[in-house]
């Protein structure tokens, strides 16, 4: 797994619902692809949609390498993703918070602003947290 297959991914699925206003859809749609992903290169994923190999824990989705069918033989976190849609800075904010503080390969926050600019109080927030957590 590297960034470019990640990359891969998120384009796949925004294809596919590039038409959709749902959050929902595109929510499902991206854990959907991730899903794919994670079987086709032999890994776990915890998160609610359909197809996933258990129940969403932690984080909205966990892709993760397990040494046998229990999910509590995880022996590394390969990705984890959070998918903040309501536009509220302070959601948007605790949800990367979250993901500073796992031990994973691939960290990914996918928010959405009526912006195209990420707002100044956000970014500034961002920079600072990861100041401080790296």
């Amino acid at each position: 797994m590297n960034i470019q297959d990640i990359e891969k991914v998120i384009i796949d699925a925004a294809n596919k619902s590039i038409h959709s206003s749902s959050n929902k859809i595109w929510t499902k749609r991206l854990n959907k692809e991730f899903i794919s992903f994670a079987h086709k290169n032999n890994l776990k994923v915890y998160c609610k949609t359909k197809g996933a190999d258990w129940r969403e824990w932690l984080y909205d989705l966990t892709i993760c390498e397990q040494n046998n069918s229990s999910p509590y033989n995880i022996t590394s976190t390969k990705l984890v993703m959070e998918s903040e849609w309501i536009p509220k800075d302070d959601e948007i904010i605790e949800d990367f918070q979250k993901l500073l503080l796992c031990n994973s390969d691939y960290k990914i926050l996918v928010f959405y602003k009526k912006s195209e600019i990420i707002p100044q109080k956000i970014k500034a927030i961002f920079l600072k947290l990861l100041r401080y957590n790296i």
